[in-house]
């Protein structure tokens, strides 16, 4: 029979578990900060890690504080579950166990349930803990068998209580209730207090620019509101109606041109490039760091133009878009991680105690509610996490923005909007939230790549099962993403806010998906057309453009022409410097545009990787050529030239493409048809020497254009800075 329980017994089954439960956290936090990895923009590098330690621990001593609450709630859980199996074992025990025995199985039971709560978060949110499930197999089945186990001990945890109280004392059962009720109540609490706090969106407003030309209301309206869906890395082959049913409906309610066109296929300089409509040596942003000085577009970008209009402009992102941060485009209100050194740092503390971070991540992907009670600074690190993207906070960031502007002006007088919002689950490595990234499981594929692409996996892919798995993985994160996007829709929808909106509908760059050996993610070579094609929709209220008819427009486009598209539907005066061209005209209707030669160049090369060309001129990667002007990571502006000089570049009049891709030994020249030859395996430009040579010389007067610029035979090299002017 087992035994009746009394509170002396209840007590030192209590600190047993208290005791256990407290090393179950505190021995694997210990071990992966003992072991783990310094990171720096996802390369190793100590001497950094210490640069951040040194410059940074004040902030570092508050990451490190709010961890502790983080962990104080954790051991509350795990001190539950693990007295009530205690219980439930002791209800079952014929007589006294001895001391030693006691601890090593409460013991036993905390680090049990310990592995089995990391495991099922894993299992929710695998991108919380790429690297290490891409270990291997054994990673994969802990993570299945915990969703199951995690829940069951749980279960049992509550059965072990009831039954203590069933055999227990009065006394017992008193000292029980009080301590039920008091953590229900507790908890009660602050969940009370988190939903009757204002919603307000967990961004950092920038502040109105001052009001110069506000647009004039037509027929006593106001102007439109714009709205862009932005989806990282989205492909326009890999639009359906199955996998992604909301962009579709979209795209076929739209004037769709599906065969746009980017100037840099990495996200910021192509948003630069979309948002002025000029190209990254035009607008001053080349790379993904730029200095203070180069990122100013607040002259340039059409957010800061609307802006001074009198539109309430923003921009909503997860991970992708911390490159608004260090830019001036315009925006009012950024709601996107800030994505620094410090935060890096943070970050890289955070992801060394895997247990608070599974924690911290399952509060942050509830709700917007549950985000709360992370408080800052964990909250802003985890939205920055670059393998955890969760959507949902998007559109709950937006629908703040605009029932503050609602409260704060009436709904009456409510400014038109202008709102970015980017989604970057799509982008390398591919993570998604559980049910979605086992959508496309393919059978017979690697287990590293059963949750994402890792990084710092450097396996080659090279199966067809793994092509596979990883397309599969891709097409989920699209999945996760387009859900959201409808949910986004329906509650603005909801709030009459979609009435008079426009809707853009684009990405930043596509995407290769292992369609070659180097056709991987984007941004370091010009292989194919994978990464350089996007989709680009603009769907326009029926009310007032009428003339306006979805149609799919199959003429290849530019994304520069995007800010002069909406100028023109706009009625705006058009900008003589921009060098896109309007696609709509003011009534909405498509415009035929000409037949043009399309300019693309590669990003810089942040560090090597399978899709970095092995005989380019070389230069340090990311933590060579990197500094800190102001606490942002910037690229040093001595190493601009030689950036400019390796930079592959490409001169596009579909189906042909010209590739000049410069070397330590000369510059590589080479003409593909696309159509023919998808993967660019067959150089034809001794067949058309015509049809090289116009390009190659677009792509040389365009370059040479901009002052400095320099041609020394075949290479393209920065104009050297003139001598400084002597004093007299």
């Amino acid at each position: 029979m087992g035994q009746r329980i009394t509170p002396e017994v209840c007590l030192a089954l209590a600190v047993r578990a208290a005791g256990s439960t407290l090393a179950s956290i505190v021995v694997p936090t210990l071990t992966s900060v003992a072991f783990g990895d310094a990171q720096f923009v996802g390369a190793s590098d100590d001497a950094v890690q210490t640069e951040a330690v040194n410059r940074y621990a004040p902030y570092l001593s508050r990451v490190g504080l709010a961890m502790l609450g983080i962990a104080g709630t954790l051991w509350l859980l795990f001190f539950g579950v693990v007295l009530g199996l205690l219980l439930g074992l002791r209800v079952r025990m014929k007589k006294d166990q001895s001391a030693r025995a006691g601890w090593a199985t409460s013991l036993a039971l905390a680090l049990l349930f310990a592995a089995a709560y990391w495991g099922f978060v894993a299992n929710l949110h695998p991108g919380l803990f790429l690297s290490t499930l891409s270990g291997g197999a054994r990673y994969v089945l802990w993570v299945q068998l915990s969703y199951v186990l995690a829940p069951l001990m749980l279960a049992l945890a509550v059965i072990g209580i009831l039954a203590s109280l069933w055999r227990g004392t009065w006394k017992h059962r008193g000292i029980m209730g009080a301590v039920i009720a008091a953590s229900l109540g507790g908890w009660g609490f602050g969940v009370s207090w988190a939903r009757s706090t204002p919603r307000v969106p967990t961004g950092y407003p920038k502040g109105p620019p001052e009001l110069t030309t506000p647009l004039a209301k037509a027929g006593g309206r106001s102007p439109p509101s714009i709205l862009f869906i932005a989806v990282d890395s989205l492909r326009p082959d890999h639009i359906d109606a199955e996998n992604t049913p909301n962009i579709k409906k979209l795209v076929d309610s739209a004037v769709y041109f599906p065969h746009a066109l980017v100037t840099v296929p990495r996200t910021g300089p192509s948003w630069s490039a979309e948002l002025t409509g000029m190209s990254p040596l035009s607008n001053g942003v080349e790379t993904m760091f730029p200095s203070q000085a180069s990122g100013n577009l607040s002259k340039l970008a059409l957010p800061a133009e609307l802006a001074s209009r009198g539109y309430r402009t923003g921009v909503y992102s997860e991970y992708a878009g911390e490159f608004f941060g260090r830019v001036d485009a315009g925006f009012q209100m950024l709601c996107v991680p800030r994505v620094e050194l410090a935060e890096i740092s943070g970050q890289t503390l955070l992801a060394r105690a895997p247990l608070v971070l599974a924690q911290a991540g399952m509060w942050y992907s509830i709700g917007q509610q549950e985000r709360k009670l992370l408080g800052a600074p964990l909250a802003p690190l985890i939205r920055g996490m670059p393998n955890f993207a969760q959507s949902k906070v998007l559109a709950d960031d937006l629908i703040a923005t605009l029932d503050a502007d609602q409260i704060a002006n009436g709904r009456d007088n409510q400014r038109p909007f202008f709102a970015l919002m980017f989604y970057s689950q799509p982008h390398f490595p591919y993570t998604s939230s559980s049910p979605y990234y086992n959508r496309y499981r393919v059978s017979g594929s690697s287990p590293q790549i059963a949750f994402g692409r890792d990084a710092t996996n450097e396996t080659p892919v090279t199966t067809k099962e793994d092509k596979a798995q990883l397309d599969g993985l891709y097409r989920a994160a699209l999945a996760e993403s387009d859900a959201e996007i409808g949910r986004l829709l329906e509650r603005l929808t909801q709030r009459h806010k979609m009435e008079d909106t426009i809707i853009v509908l684009t990405a930043d760059h596509g995407e290769g998906l292992y369609d070659c050996p180097t056709c991987v993610g984007h941004g370091d070579n010009l292989r194919g057309m994978f990464s350089l094609e996007i989709p680009l929709a603009f769907v326009l209220p029926q009310a007032r453009y009428p003339l306006a008819k979805p149609s799919v427009e199959g003429s290849y486009v530019s994304q520069l022409d995007v800010s002069p598209t909406l100028r023109s539907v706009l009625g705006l005066t058009p900008i003589e410097v921009q060098e896109g061209l309007p696609l709509l005209t003011t009534a909405g209707t498509p415009m035929k545009p000409p037949t043009r030669i399309f300019l693309a160049e590669t990003g810089e090369w942040l560090w090597t990787t399978s899709a970095v060309p092995k005989d380019r001129i070389e230069y340090p990667p990311i933590t060579g050529i990197a500094k800190l002007e102001k606490n942002r990571i910037v690229i040093d502006d001595k190493f601009l030239p030689v950036i400019r000089a390796a930079k592959h570049r490409a001169a596009l009049r579909p189906p042909w493409k010209l590739s000049y891709e410069p070397s330590k030994d000369g510059v590589g020249i080479h003409l593909y048809k696309e159509d023919e030859d998808p993967t660019d395996e067959h150089d034809v430009k001794d067949k058309y020497p015509e049809i090289a040579k116009e390009l190659l010389d677009e792509l040389f007067a365009n370059i040479l254009s901009h002052p400095n610029m320099l041609r020394t035979g075949d290479f393209i090299i920065t104009r050297p800075a003139p001598p400084p002017e002597e004093e007299f």
